[in-house]
């Protein structure tokens, strides 16, 4: 009997929704808004989490990584590779990768790409059959004498710069100046084993000397840079596969410079790799709380409706308790209501989540990285979504069917509807959608003045008609004088363009997607009292930097063509910086001590004092940084700082390349404007900005309808009060500020709940704030002042509608 009373309930709720479509339209509207928001954020974690590599079997896929004491997931050298490969029979393949970015040139044309360096079993081991060509063969993979290097490239690279060629196994291309040959093309499914980063080519392990040839030699013991993805064997369990890693992790411990305790870990391969894995897990929560806020006003607000709506049923429900349906009965069918109101609210959301997928999916942050954001719905999203939708209707439709379904025939017949316990209920939904909305909005606005301040933020300097070049000649194997040369020689043709005010070189764009930091101190104490220095932001930079984007110097001189490599070594120091190394303040003449990346150590002359400028974010407080002279410390990886004329800057690109190619035409040139490379830093306040203005208007709008809602309802119960009150002379005026007050007490009250709890949230967002507090007065009073305007709109309706109520009929009905 279960089967055809369903059926009879499924007919019954289509009947009663059709019946009263605009409040069946109004709460699947709300809920599509509210479950749409919560499948799109859900849709970035699957495809930062959960989502597997697009390989056969990926569940038999696990990432090792090396431990110490217990803690950590890090990298392992090549000499750790061997080991763990050769010592784990129950790992049916085992595969080392690093991403990272190489210059390609494909019929002469150089541009940077991202890759992955790995073994020759990565394709193997992944179980992936190459549609074109074949992966690396073992031959391939290693360095042997007359094997020409090889390289496996993206599906999108192939279309990209090949024209999709279907010949294009064997055809040439230069990696880092260096000539390989295309082996194979990857599935165009597959883009890496990085969630998010859309790599362009896989290139053999055993190259690492032509591809990086700035980084450590492979077989250099405490070079720790390759990840370690294994596929388990058919038999083997994972508590196998933990006690053979235990055994080689006491290998490893054997190996020369090993750290003690050593150990090797597993996790799950699929989603971003574990290194990354807390930050971004931490901020997808942060969103899916913004998120799952929206979801509760939404189903507070539909709960509110229902209640309403309940409630003005309670005969309808009494007449069948009285004709023998039980009370369950009842509430199932009331139920079914509710679930197949978020049924329809769920199809909403996921065609919302379809529709935001194109747009997420197209999101492309000012970032050297290529990010490739997989967020179209699968299984994951459609499972997530139906519970969410299943759920919310359990959730918003309970309450509502129990209340209506509790009462007896004669009660019913003999009272009002509502009540006092359902106002109370109804009504603190309402201040429960205001303090959330009020939570929402403070945000909202305080990041949205923060972007708008960002825009006429002084960062300390001028970045107006700068435009930053980067080219790569380190990847090219450019070292020491040939470097130097390269960047005198191209400094100087670029100086010489026509529209070019001046040139200057720095290792990295403030507040760009580029920082380092070294250990320093002042010059009298050493690293051996203290070992770990006090890390600080540096950059490398020419003697033309400060002038060229207009830092000033507050005392001593900017760096010369004479600080040469063999001259004694300068530093220039910020405001911040001197004041924490030296108590007055004066740091010319002072000595700083320097440990480099290499582990040598070098004391330099302070020879200059800048200006504080921003160089991460343009909410951060004073940072201490050190500028050092590039010629001194070879570094081949530097940037070039053009200052143009105004408006001279797009019609030099062309110029700005065929001078650099004129120098080394594998050289990869890269011009963009020093304010979109500054947008990097504005990013994340930008998506959170985004994400909370959408969940505040959102909230808003459900708070403004629930309201609404709440007056109109209590406007309809209290028809016959407000017909005497009228009777017995009571103005229109005092009728509708009875009903205004009302609401506006409502709203009031939801403010003084949220106006706290939004100054606790607010301190999370304090390091995105840039010249606004996280307790703005002028924030909180007109978020106040707006959500009373809204109050009072929703509620001048309802509050109309009474002034209209004649009495005569509400005493004849009586």
């Amino acid at each position: 009997m279960l089967l055809p009373d369903l059926w009879l309930d499924v007919r019954l709720a289509s009947r009663v929704l059709v019946r009263h479509r605009l409040v069946a339209v109004v709460v699947v509207l709300s809920l599509a808004l509210g479950i749409g928001a919560n499948a799109v954020i859900f849709s970035l974690v699957n495809a930062l989490l959960l989502r597997p590599l697009p390989v056969p079997q990926p569940d038999r896929l696990v990432r090792i990584g090396r431990t110490v004491q217990g803690e950590g997931f890090d990298a392992l050298s090549f000499a750790e590779f061997q080991v763990l490969r050769e010592g784990a029979p129950a790992l049916a393949e085992v595969l080392a990768h690093q991403p990272n970015d190489v210059v390609v040139s494909v019929d002469g044309e150089p541009l940077e790409e991202a890759m992955e360096i790995v073994s020759e079993s990565y394709f193997r081991a992944l179980g992936l059959a190459l549609p074109l060509g074949s992966g690396f063969a073992p031959a391939e993979g290693g360095a042997a004498p007359g094997g020409d290097p090889v390289a496996v490239i993206s599906d999108q690279l192939w279309r990209r710069r090949f024209g999709a060629d279907p010949d294009v196994v064997g055809r040439p291309v230069k990696v880092n100046g260096h000539p390989f040959t295309v082996a194979g093309v990857a599935p165009p499914a597959f883009r890496g084993t990085f969630a998010g980063i859309d790599v362009a080519l896989w290139l053999p392990l055993r190259r690492h000397a032509q591809i990086l040839p700035d980084e450590p030699a492979l077989d250099d013991p405490q070079y720790r840079f390759l990840m370690v993805i294994a596929r388990l064997g058919d038999r083997a369990t994972r508590s196998e596969v933990a006690a053979q890693l235990a055994t080689v992790a006491t290998r490893l411990g054997e190996l020369p410079g090993a750290e003690p305790e050593v150990g090797l870990t597993m996790r799950a391969a699929s989603g971003v790799h574990p290194f990354l894995a807390r930050v971004v897990r931490a901020f997808l929560i942060l969103l899916m709380v913004i998120v799952g806020l929206v979801l509760a006003v939404a189903c507070a607000n539909v709960a509110n409706l229902l209640l309403a709506r309940a409630t003005a049923r309670r005969q309808e429900m009494a007449v069948r308790r009285a004709l023998g349906a039980s009370r369950g009965r009842v509430v199932r069918q009331l139920l079914v209501e509710s679930l197949a109101l978020a049924g329809l609210g769920g199809v909403g959301g996921l065609i919302i989540a379809l529709w935001s997928s194109r747009v997420l999916g197209a999101f492309r942050p000012s970032s050297t990285v290529p990010i490739a954001l997989d967020v179209s719905p699968d299984w994951r999203v459609f499972g997530f979504t139906a519970l969410v939708a299943a759920g919310t209707g359990v959730l918003f439709g309970l309450a509502p069917a129990l209340h209506a379904s509790g009462v007896r025939l004669s009660t019913a017949l003999r009272t009002e509807a509502g009540g006092r316990r359902g106002s109370f209920v109804r009504h603190g939904l309402v201040v429960a959608q205001v303090a959330v909305t009020t939570v929402l909005l403070v945000g909202a606005v305080l990041l949205a003045r923060s972007l708008a301040n960002s825009r006429t933020l002084d960062p300390g300097f001028d970045a107006r008609n700068i435009y930053v070049v980067a080219t790569e000649p380190g990847r090219l194997g450019y070292t020491g004088d040939a470097t130097r040369t390269l960047w005198e020689r191209i400094t100087s043709r670029l100086a010489a363009l026509p529209g070019v005010r001046d040139v200057a070189l720095g290792l990295f764009v403030p507040m760009g997607d580029r920082a380092d930091q070294l250990p320093i101190l002042p010059g009298e104490r050493t690293f051996a009292e203290e070992p770990a220095g006090v890390w600080v932001d540096y950059s490398y930079v020419g003697p033309a930097y400060f002038r060229t984007l207009g830092i000033p110097l507050l005392a001593g001189r900017a760096f010369r063509e004479d600080d040469a490599r063999e001259a004694p070594p300068v530093a220039i120091v910020n405001e911040t910086l001197a004041r924490e190394f030296w108590p007055d303040g004066d740091p010319l003449g002072r000595g700083i001590r320097i440990r480099d990346r290499e582990g040598r150590e070098r004391v330099v002359d302070v020879v200059g004092m800048a200006r504080n400028i921003k160089y991460r974010s343009p909410g951060e407080p004073p940072l201490p940084f050190l500028y050092l002279p590039h010629v001194q410390w070879d570094r081949p990886d530097l940037l070039v700082h053009l200052r143009v004329a105004e408006g001279a800057g797009p019609g030099l690109v062309p110029a700005i390349r065929a001078q650099i190619h004129a120098e080394d035409p594998e050289l990869p040139v890269d011009v963009t404007a020093m304010e979109d490379a500054m947008a990097f830093s504005l990013v994340p306040v930008r998506l959170a900005a985004a994400v909370l203005g959408f969940a505040g208007a959102l909230g808003l709008l459900l708070a403004a309808i629930g309201l609404f809602g709440v007056m109109s309802y209590a406007v309809a119960r209290r028809t016959r009060e407000i017909g005497i009150r009228m009777a017995l002379g009571a103005r229109a005026g005092q009728v509708r500020r009875m009903v205004i007050g009302n609401g506006v007490r409502l709203a009031i009250t939801g403010l003084v709940l949220g106006l706290p709890v939004a100054l606790l949230g607010t301190r999370l967002l304090g390091w995105m704030l840039y010249e606004v507090s996280p307790r703005d007065p002028l924030t909180l009073v007109g978020i106040v002042a707006l959500l009373t305007l809204v109050a009072l709109a929703a509620a001048y309706v309802p509050a109309r509608r009474a002034t209209r109520i004649d009495p005569a009929v509400v005493m004849r009905e009586e």
